[in-house]
């Protein structure tokens, strides 16, 4: 199957896709999309000399693209027991083709042709100096003619360089999901579970945490291993009552944002009809049903279901909920 769609002159979309079954027992889906939308809108920034700070207006363009999978497959069947299983899983790759100037800078990225919206471009954290217990970070080295030539470490914040951080995007490489769904004579159970993997994630509640005493303010149980005298080997800087960047935007804070979540997941019972007879009822199911149980994240402390930006912040948390339901048709 082979679909090509032009959406007027701001959209070119083109999808190739394969669907696909084998008896009446396994089904799936293979498909490739590439969809590249142009003159997109941006508030472009200007010169503060000329007395606007930016100007809403056609940008560039961006291009996304990927595959999709699906399967789903019926592995028993049988009278009395029915299992089905199906598993979806999704690529995306960002790029940006075209953009009216060399560069943009937006917040933690840098928008280049060839470049992704989402690739992380901040300062380099170069961990802690032993012997003094103060922050680091890498900046270039420049020769005469303002080449780079290498890089070093700086204790000055506004000194250190910002890089395109190893190609690590706050957009995942995969997504996907697996779903099961198990009848036994009058019992039923299905579960949904999603995952993400391949994205970075910038932790700015737990930077604030951990900026030491400078405010008076809340500290994370981590600083407990801080710096504290020469020679002493740790990532966390020494406590200091004054101002400082130790926790201002680097890599220190952040981290493969990697987690699967069960979704939901119920168990229940449908009463026979014998029971239906003799309460006048057409069916009476009862079942427990949990929803966001279990979390397997490498980062511990924050709901890993984010925003792209990859940025942590006023984000209602997904809430693990358990409810024992009763449904009754008349």
């Amino acid at each position: 199957m082979l679909i090509l769609c032009f959406h007027g002159k701001k959209t070119s979309i083109t999808n190739v896709g394969l669907d696909f079954g084998i008896g009446n027992r396994i089904s799936g889906a293979l498909e490739y999309y590439s969809k590249e939308s142009i003159d997109l809108i941006y508030d472009k920034p200007l010169a503060i000399s000329t007395g606007n700070e930016s100007i809403t207006t056609n940008v560039g363009s961006i291009k996304n693209s990927g595959i999709e999978i699906s399967l789903d497959a019926n592995i028993i069947k049988s009278d009395d027991l029915n299992f089905d299983l199906g598993f979806n899983l999704s690529t995306n790759k960002n790029e940006i083709t075209e953009l009216t100037q060399e560069e943009f800078i937006s917040g933690t990225k840098k928008w280049m042709v060839g470049k992704s919206l989402y690739d992380w471009f901040i300062r380099e954290w170069a961990g802690v100096d032993p012997e003094d217990g103060y922050g680091m970070w890498y900046k270039d080295t420049l020769d005469a003619d303002g080449n780079i030539t290498g890089r070093e470490t700086t204790k000055d914040y506004s000194e250190a360089t910002r890089y395109y951080i190893d190609d690590k995007s706050s957009l995942p490489k995969y997504t996907g999901g697996i779903t099961a769904k198990l009848n036994y004579k009058n019992f039923d159970f299905s579960t949904l579970l999603y995952f993400s993997l391949g994205s970075y994630q910038y932790d700015s509640q737990y930077a604030s945490l951990m900026s030491g005493m400078e405010r008076n303010d809340q500290g994370h149980p981590d600083l407990v291993n801080r710096w504290q005298q020469p020679g002493d080997v740790t990532d966390v800087p020494l406590l200091l009552n004054t101002s400082n960047d130790f926790n201002a935007t680097s890599t220190r804070f952040l981290y493969k944002n990697d987690w699967g979540r069960v979704k939901s997941l119920s168990l229940g019972y449908t009463f026979d009809d014998e029971v239906n007879n003799r309460l006048k009822t057409q069916s009476i199911r009862v079942f427990l049903q949990g929803d966001n149980l279990f979390t397997l994240t490498n980062k511990d402390g924050i709901d890993p279901e984010q925003t792209l930006s990859g940025l942590t912040g006023s984000r209602s948390y997904q809430l693990k909920t358990i409810s024992l339901g009763l449904n009754i048709k008349i």
